[in-house]
C-alpha cells in the first residue's frame, strides 16, 4: 500500500511540474499569410531549382534569344514601321506625300487612304485581330 501512494505522489508531483501551450500553425508563404520578409528568400529557392527556360525569355539588354533569322527579320520589321511612321509625321507637317495602300510588315496589316477628312491609317494586327485607326487631317 505504502508503494502505491509513493508512486501517487510521484506521479501527482511530475504533473504539477509539466506545462502546455497552444500550438499556432503560421504559414511561411507571404501570399498565405506568411511573413512579408520570406519573399526574396522563396522566390531565390524557386529560381534555383527551376531547370527550364523559356525559349521566348528576353535577356537583360532587351533582346530576343531567338535565331539570327528571327532577330533580323525583326530588326526589318522595326525599320519598315520606323519609316512608315517618319513619312506619317512628314505628311503632318507638309514635308513630303505617302502613296495608298496596303503594307504588310510583320503581324501588322497597315492600309492608308486619303480621303476628304485627311489621311486614314488602319492598323490590324494579324495576331491578335485588334485594330486601330488614325486619321490625320490637313491643314
Amino acid at each position: 500500500m505504502k508503494k502505491h501512494i509513493l508512486t501517487l505522489l510521484i506521479i501527482s508531483g511530475l504533473a504539477l511540474g509539466v506545462q502546455a501551450q497552444q500550438l499556432i500553425y503560421q504559414p511561411k508563404n507571404p501570399a498565405f499569410g506568411g511573413n512579408p520578409n520570406n519573399t526574396a528568400h522563396l522566390l531565390n529557392t524557386a529560381n534555383a531549382q527551376n531547370t527550364i527556360e523559356d525559349p521566348n525569355q528576353v535577356d537583360r539588354f532587351g533582346f530576343n534569344r531567338g535565331s539570327d533569322l528571327d532577330n533580323f527579320t525583326e530588326t526589318l520589321n522595326n525599320q519598315i514601321l520606323n519609316q512608315l511612321s517618319r513619312s506619317l509625321v512628314d505628311l503632318q507637317f507638309g514635308e513630303g506625300e505617302i502613296e495608298d495602300g496596303s503594307y504588310a510588315a510583320g503581324n501588322f496589316q497597315i492600309d492608308i487612304a486619303n480621303t476628304l477628312d485627311g489621311v486614314v491609317v488602319t492598323i490590324l494586327d494579324t495576331n491578335g485581330g485588334e485594330q486601330t485607326q488614325l486619321i490625320i487631317p490637313f491643314f
